[in-house]
């Protein structure tokens, strides 16, 4: 199979499938693949290069023969859904950086400050002993965006509608983010009342953030009902109410499409 000099490749396959890995380099890239047992491929690869992620035909693979088996042989996550590729511990490639061009051209096109309103939903905290809802707000001015609004709320339906209605009505917000309330306990309510009014779910959202809080916490990860979606033209976004669940929905997935999802949302 041909190698492009200097830059590193990945097969594409027709369905959801573990590969193994080849990780040694070949001029600093990683080497991904040689030969792949038992599988049809797409006649697509993806040809990384100043961060763009570009998907380009090349020859049809249907009858390779053999898996490279160097260790260290690593694990790699393949499917053709979307034109996505989900990398796991392959050496020397930056998995922020492999998006396609269209969407760093939207991520570009963003805009650089978002109007953001921030709701603790919460029976005992106030402003002076609520963390998270203090550590959205640090997270998002310290990106450049601009808190226009902060309020803590009671895990009441009438309160946590209230709210988000009121904030979503308004011109001046582009964006909400709430947390507390997104468990299964019976004061539990945030999901329940936001959710039925999405007009647009972004499932991703919750799907990652517990993929990435299962990291941390376990099995536990399944009992929480993070989730997003929009609302009369506002991106909305549950959290949980702990401050270690609010840092990993900050900074692994809120700020980094926050802006893209509210251009998204504006076309």
């Amino acid at each position: 199979m041909l190698r492009p000099p200097n830059k590193p490749f990945v097969i594409l396959n027709t369905h959801p499938v573990t590969v193994k890995t080849h990780t040694d380099t070949l001029n600093s890239n990683p080497v991904i693949l040689n030969e792949v047992k038992d599988l049809s491929f797409k006649r697509f690869f993806a040809n990384v290069q100043n961060d763009t992620l570009s998907h380009k035909p090349t020859a049809s693979y249907p009858d390779i023969q053999s898996l490279a088996r160097s260790p260290p042989a690593r694990s790699l996550s393949c499917t053709l859904a979307l034109a996505t590729i989900t990398l796991s511990h392959v050496d020397g490639l930056d998995r922020e950086n492999t998006m396609s061009a269209s969407a760093q051209q939207h991520k570009e096109q963003a805009p650089e400050r978002i109007r953001c309103a921030v709701v603790t939903v919460s029976d005992t905290r106030t402003p002076e002993t609520d963390k998270s809802g203090a550590l959205i707000k640090e997270r998002l001015e310290s990106a450049g965006h601009v808190v226009i609004d902060y309020r803590i709320v009671h895990d009441e339906p009438a309160e946590i509608g209230l709210a988000v209605d009121e904030l979503a009505a308004s011109a001046e917000c582009d964006a909400i983010i709430f947390n507390g309330g997104t468990g299964i306990a019976r004061r539990d309510t945030t999901f329940d009342v936001i959710d039925a009014r999405f007009e647009k779910r972004i499932d991703g959202f919750g799907e990652l953030f517990r993929y990435l809080s299962y990291a941390e916490i376990g099995s536990a990860a399944m009992m929480s009902r993070a989730t997003a979606g929009v609302y009369r033209g506002t991106i909305v976004l549950l959290t949980p109410g702990s401050s270690n669940a609010v840092r990993l929905a900050m900074d692994k997935l809120i700020l980094p499409e926050l802006a893209h999802m509210v251009y998204e949302i504006r076309k």
